[in-house]
């Protein structure tokens, strides 16, 4: 089925503001966490078992997620983002008890694995074909603007009303935008498009071979060589620096005397500066290369975390915000499989080694959020701050093993031996 122009554009448009709205409530909920932690009266390590829990069901979820998109569409998967994601931001807004935050974080945990992300490339799928790749990108990032811009909006209206009051009208406001869009922007779109899609490809299968993708599965590059495990245990490592800064940079303001408004405005810094490097990923991957583009990352970001610990003995304001621009170099993290597998791996299995990566970083997500903030508790936030600057580091050296050793590396290798010889 073929669609208008104005229609996929209708259609991005929609998807693009559903993610913005139900996915950008985590964002925003980071940026005031100085609030939250008044308003509950809880110590911050009891404070980020609720984000612990969430990150935990996100990663037990998303294995499952595809199925339900598929049984109820990415459509109304989306619409159900939207709700859920709205009661979420309620239930935090108004949390006074530790039971409810932890209720809204359980809420937030299942939605998010399959309603918000996953839901919507189904759905510019559906219109944009064989350029969904590149459609979903522009939404992403798109998503991501509109997502600093919130984040910029909630440091300014802090100052004039208090954050419950402020999350209910944000909880309205997500709800009306995905009723909107889902059926306004988006309108009707076919069911079952996965399954659809993954049945066609079964019958093409039976009666002709595949053609061979270059690469190699994630069961042969066990065997090849240390670059696989290399490259887990750098997506695992990534996590600590890229959901330490998210989840910890203003209260890491706060405590060395920041105002709360100025620390969430920080994080909207960090949040504009991710979505343009998100939109410019795949040009500065393709003219520099997955080895520079690792050094820029990781020493980016601890070349950050420096200027944050000598802005916290000087305070010198300059360097907080250079130091959270720099940070955002990190924030590439969730990208870095999608980017560098082709290059490392192949696209043979490219969606199977892609996985792989994630839950390598999901794992690193599910442990940084609680273990980090023991680590606080032990050391302060100094001293914390150090360990992430250290932990990109040898997530660099790791990053840059997996790369040098990569099979693909080898086999271009091998190849231009033997043309040279012939």
């Amino acid at each position: 089925m073929g669609y208008s122009k104005g229609k996929r554009i209708s259609a991005a448009v929609g998807v693009t503001l559903i993610l913005a709205s139900a996915s950008g409530g985590t964002s925003v909920m980071n940026a005031i966490v100085p609030f939250l932690l008044e308003g509950m009266q809880v110590s911050l390590t009891t404070f980020m078992i609720g984000p612990t829990v969430a990150t935990i069901l996100s990663f037990a979820m998303s294995a499952v997620g595809i199925k339900i998109i598929d049984i109820i569409s990415p459509k109304w998967c989306m619409l159900i983002g939207s709700v859920c994601s709205a009661l979420t931001m309620y239930m935090v807004g108004t949390a006074t008890s530790f039971v409810l935050w932890i209720v809204a974080n359980v809420l937030n945990g299942i939605v998010l694995a399959f309603a918000t992300y996953a839901a919507a490339g189904g759905v510019v799928a559906v219109f944009f074909k064989e350029n969904t790749q590149k459609a979903f990108g522009v939404v992403g990032g798109l998503a991501a603007l509109l997502i600093a811009v919130w984040m910029a909006v909630t440091s300014v209206l802090l100052n004039a009303m208090p954050y419950p009051q402020l999350f209910t009208i944000y909880a309205v406001g997500i709800v009306a935008v995905g009723v909107f869009c889902n059926f306004v922007l988006i309108g009707k779109i076919p069911r079952r498009t996965v399954a659809a899609k993954a049945q066609e490809s079964d019958e093409v299968g039976s009666n002709q071979a595949a053609p061979e993708l270059p690469g190699f599965t994630f069961a042969e590059t066990l065997k090849k060589s240390v670059s696989i495990y290399c490259f887990l245990i750098a997506m695992f490592l990534v996590a600590w620096c890229a959901s330490g800064i998210t989840s910890y940079a203003s209260v890491y303001y706060a405590s060395f005397g920041m105002a709360a408004t100025t620390a969430a405005a920080m994080l909207s810094v960090y949040t504009f500066t991710s979505a343009f490097l998100k939109l410019a990923s795949g040009f500065i991957l393709k003219k520099i290369g997955a080895k520079a583009m690792s050094i820029v990352i990781y020493l980016g970001f601890a070349v950050g975390i420096v200027c944050l610990l000598v802005w916290s003995q000087t305070q010198l304001f300059p360097l907080a915000v250079i130091g959270i621009v720099f940070c955002a170099f990190i924030s590439y993290a969730t990208m870095i499989p999608g980017l560098f597998v082709p290059d490392l791996y192949g696209m043979k299995d490219y969606t199977g080694i892609n996985s792989a990566g994630m839950a390598g970083y999901y794992a690193g997500a599910v442990t940084v959020l609680f273990g980090l903030s023991i680590v606080i508790g032990m050391l302060g936030y100094f001293n914390a701050f150090v360990v992430l600057a250290v932990a990109a580091l040898v997530t660099m050296g790791f990053m840059l093993t997996a790369v040098a050793t990569s099979p693909m590396r080898k086999a271009k290798g091998e190849r231009r031996s033997q043309e040279s010889e012939a």
